[in-house]
């Protein structure tokens, strides 16, 4: 107690005042999400929007010139990109810039973290896109679960960012007890990584539905369960798994209930870990290119 207040009134009070001082989402993302949402996007305007924030434009021509993408040629204009790699690629590179500056590391020491937390982040954004594609689900939902798989657990990056020292003895105390990160989170702060995101990506002004994502990617769910918040769970348990090579990695924390709307088996899920871990090998030089300043 301190002055008549828990510990945790008063991690409460800082995460409050920490959220209150979050920069919002630069405006530039929320036009380009609205543009892109539209039934028919318009590339000139999505360059126009784009071309105005020179540091995100220069950010997703650095992207597109890369290896990654292998274009022939090199590609000197964001319009070029647009045209190249469609509305809604470009729109995961621009997002992706965008919250990968948002909530940047507070100390040298948090580089290591920070590009794990990101190569988990994007494991999972892969593995939502094969798991859409597999139940074959529309685009926009496959494009839906690669931006909420990208951000689902951005209050754990929050969290980390703004108390390392105290999410670090979260971490510890989930490890010596072999027990699930998200109950010490409220152990500790009095809330978890979930309810956090949520607040940032409510913050951020995102869509309704990666909120959702955000918030509810943990479950438990019901049978009613939103489809993008199942996919993304589903790829969040496996991206957890991915970097194993024993197959009792394949028997992750999955939840029932989506578990069983999945419907995979066990080659199924070394399937898609084999497919998502291309994916992520072939994408480590990206994650750089987007948080360079």
């Amino acid at each position: 107690m301190v002055n008549g207040h828990s510990e945790n009134e008063i991690v409460s009070f800082c995460i409050d005042k920490a959220l209150e001082d979050l920069p919002a989402m630069p405006g530039i993302i929320i036009r380009v999400l609205e543009e892109t949402e539209k039934s028919e996007p318009s590339a000139a305007v999505l360059e126009a929007i784009i071309s105005s924030d020179q540091a995100i434009a220069s950010k997703v021509l650095r992207v597109v010139n890369s290896a990654y993408y292998g274009v022939q040629g090199r590609v000197s204009s964001v319009g070029q990109a647009v045209v190249i790699l469609g509305t809604k690629q470009v729109q995961n590179l621009v997002l992706s810039a965008a919250a990968m500056s948002s909530i940047p590391t507070r100390g040298v020491g948090q580089s290591d973290a920070l590009r794990s937390f990101w190569t988990h982040s994007y494991a999972t954004a892969a593995a939502a896109q094969l798991i859409a594609k597999a139940k074959d689900l529309p685009s926009v939902d496959s494009e839906t679960v690669f931006i909420g798989g990208l951000l689902h657990d951005i209050g754990r990056l929050f969290l980390l960012s703004h108390f390392p020292d105290l999410y670090d003895r979260a971490i510890e105390r989930a490890s010596d007890a072999g027990g699930g990160l998200e109950g010490y989170e409220r152990v500790f702060f009095g809330t978890n990584h979930s309810e956090v995101g949520a607040a940032v990506a409510g913050r951020w002004s995102l869509p309704e539905q990666l909120v959702a994502i955000v918030r509810d990617h943990e479950g438990p769910f019901k049978d009613e369960a939103s489809v993008p918040v199942l996919v993304v769970h589903c790829a969040d348990a496996l991206a957890k798994t991915l970097f194993g090579t024993d197959d009792k990695l394949l028997k992750f924390d999955i939840d029932p209930v989506a578990q069983d709307w999945l419907g995979f088996g066990t080659q199924d899920f070394r399937n898609l870990r084999e497919e998502a871990s291309e994916r992520v090998e072939q994408a480590s030089g990206v994650f750089g290119l987007l948080s360079a300043a």
